[in-house]
C-alpha cells in the first residue's frame, strides 16, 4: 500500500510522477512572513520557539463502568465496536454532512481508487449506499460546499495521479460534472468556504510540490491563484482566526524534516479573496493537517496540528503527537504544547466528542507507511484527546480499527445526541463508523 507521503511520490502504476516545469506566478501581495511582533509578546511564550512536550503525562481513560446503562452522562465516552459501512471504498478522506437538505446527515467518501461514494441516511437512520461517483486518477481529498449558489452542496476533489480539481454540482436528480482545472503544482488538501463574500463557496488547495495554497474563486470560474506558505504543504483548512469575519487559510508544511523547525503557514483573509499577510507556527515534527476551533472559552481561536513524523528507515520517527498552539487574541499565539496520540497521525477533526461542552480533538493514525512495519509497530487505531476546558488534553482514549486510517470525521450521524466517529481505511477498502453505546 502507499503511504500518504508516497502517494505525492508515484502515480497509480507506481512509477515517478514527473513535475511540473511552468511555474504559477505569486500572488502580486505575496512576500515574507510578517515581522516577530504578530507573535505575541515574549511573556505570553513567542512562536518563535521550539513546541515543548506537556508537563502532564497523557493517561488513557479506562471504559466508564456507566457505559451500558442507556444514560448519556456528560464527560462519558462509551465507544462501540467499529461497524464497516456497506460498499468497498479505497478511502483516503470521509465527510459527514446534510446533502439532502433533510436534517439528517449523509456520508461521502473519496476513494484513491478513483470513486467517490455517498451514503443517504433514510427515515429509520439507516445509511444506504445511494452514489457512485467517477473521480479522477488518485483523488487524495475532497471538500464539499455551494459552488454555484443555488442552495445545494456540492463536491469537489483533488487528485495527485491527474493533478487537477473536479467539482460536481448537486441537482435534483443527482450530480453533473462542472469545472475541470488542472493545476500546475501537487494537489494535496482541499478545503472550501466563502472567501470574498459572494455567497458562494471557493476552494483552497494545499500544493504540495510548490509550497503554496492554491486559491480558486467561484467569481473567477475556479482559475487557480498560488499564495506562498511552507515547504511541502499538506493539510489545509479555513476558519476566522483572527476574528475579523474574514477566513483565513491554515495550512500545515511537512517537508522541513527537522525537530523544532517544522511549521504550519496561516494566511490571512482580507474578505475579497486575497490575503493580507501571513505568519508560521512552529509545531512538532511533520505536521500532516491543521485546524481551528476554540478549545478553552475565551472566544479566540486556538490552532491543532497533527504531527506524522519525520522520514527514517521504512517509515516515520519523531511525530506521534498533536501541538496545541493557543490563541492570545488577533495574530497572536503561544508557543505550541504537544500532547501525544497514535502512531503516525496524518489527520484530525475537533469535535465536542463527550458532551461535556469542550472541543475535543479526534486524529487518524495511520502508523508507519511501509505496511510490514505498519503491522509490526502498530498503527491503524483512532486517538480521541479530551480537552480539560482549557487546552489540555492529558486523557485520551485508543480506538483499535480493522485498518490504517487516513481521516477522520465526527459528528452525530444518527440523530441521537452522541458523536459518532468515521474513518476512513485505505488498506482494507472502507469506511467505519464507531458509535457510542451509553
Amino acid at each position: 500500500m502507499f503511504s500518504l507521503a508516497a502517494l505525492v511520490a508515484l502515480g497509480c502504476d507506481g512509477e515517478p510522477v514527473q513535475l511540473p516545469e511552468r511555474p504559477l506566478p505569486m500572488a502580486e501581495t505575496d512576500g515574507p512572513p510578517d515581522p516577530p511582533t504578530d507573535s505575541g509578546p515574549a511573556d505570553s511564550g513567542p512562536v518563535d520557539h521550539g513546541p515543548r512536550l506537556a508537563d502532564t503525562p497523557a493517561e488513557e481513560v479506562p471504559r466508564p463502568a456507566t457505559c451500558g446503562d442507556g444514560v448519556a452522562e456528560p464527560g462519558e465516552f462509551c465507544p462501540a465496536p467499529p461497524e464497516p459501512l456497506s460498499g468497498r471504498v479505497q478511502a483516503t478522506r470521509v465527510l459527514a454532512l446534510d446533502w439532502s437538505g433533510d436534517r439528517r446527515l449523509d456520508v461521502l467518501a473519496t476513494g484513491f481508487e478513483g470513486i467517490v461514494r455517498l451514503w443517504r441516511q433514510t427515515p429509520q437512520r439507516r445509511l444506504l449506499e445511494d452514489t457512485v461517483l467517477e473521480a479522477p486518477l488518485e483523488p487524495i481529498d475532497l471538500a464539499a460546499g455551494d459552488f454555484d449558489g443555488d442552495g445545494d452542496l456540492d463536491i469537489a476533489r483533488v487528485g495527485v495521479g491527474d493533478r487537477g480539481l473536479w467539482i460536481d454540482w448537486q441537482r435534483a436528480d443527482g450530480f453533473t460534472p462542472g469545472p475541470e482545472r488542472a493545476l500546475p503544482g501537487t494537489p494535496f488538501g482541499i478545503a472550501a468556504g466563502d472567501l470574498d463574500g459572494d455567497g458562494r463557496d471557493d476552494l483552497a488547495v494545499a500544493d504540495f510540490s510548490r509550497g503554496g495554497m492554491t486559491v480558486l474563486l467561484a467569481a473567477d470560474d475556479f482559475e487557480p491563484r498560488l499564495w506562498r506558505t511552507g515547504v511541502e504543504p499538506h493539510g489545509i483548512t479555513l476558519r476566522d482566526v483572527d476574528g475579523d469575519g474574514h477566513l483565513d487559510g491554515l495550512v500545515a508544511n511537512a517537508g522541513r524534516h527537522q525537530a523544532d523547525r517544522d511549521d504550519v503557514t496561516v494566511r490571512f483573509g482580507d474578505g475579497a479573496g486575497g490575503f493580507d499577510g501571513r505568519i508560521e507556527l512552529t509545531v512538532g515534527n511533520g505536521p500532516f493537517w491543521v485546524d481551528g476551533a476554540d478549545l478553552d472559552g475565551d472566544g479566540i481561536v486556538d490552532l491543532v496540528a497533527a504531527n506524522y513524523g519525520t522520514p527514517a528507515g521504512a517509515g516515520y520517527e519523531g511525530g506521534d503527537t498533536v501541538s496545541v498552539l493557543r490563541g492570545l487574541g488577533g495574530r497572536r499565539f503561544a508557543a505550541a504544547v504537544d500532547w501525544p496520540t497514535g502512531n503516525g497521525p496524518t489527520h484530525l477533526v475537533l469535535a465536542d466528542v463527550d458532551r461535556d461542552g469542550d472541543v475535543d480533538v479526534v486524529t487518524a493514525d495511520r502508523g508507519d507507511f511501509d505496511f510490514g512495519a505498519r503491522v509490526a509497530r502498530g498503527g491503524s487505531t483512532a486517538t480521541v484527546l479530551f480537552n480539560d476546558g482549557a487546552a489540555g488534553f492529558a486523557r485520551r482514549s485508543t480506538i483499535a480499527l480493522p485498518a490504517a486510517p487516513l481521516g477522520v470525521a465526527a459528528a452525530d450521524v444518527n440523530g441521537d445526541g452522541s458523536v459518532e466517529i468515521l474513518a476512513a481505511c485505505l488498506d482494507d477498502w472502507r469506511v467505519y463508523r464507531i458509535g457510542q453505546a451509553p
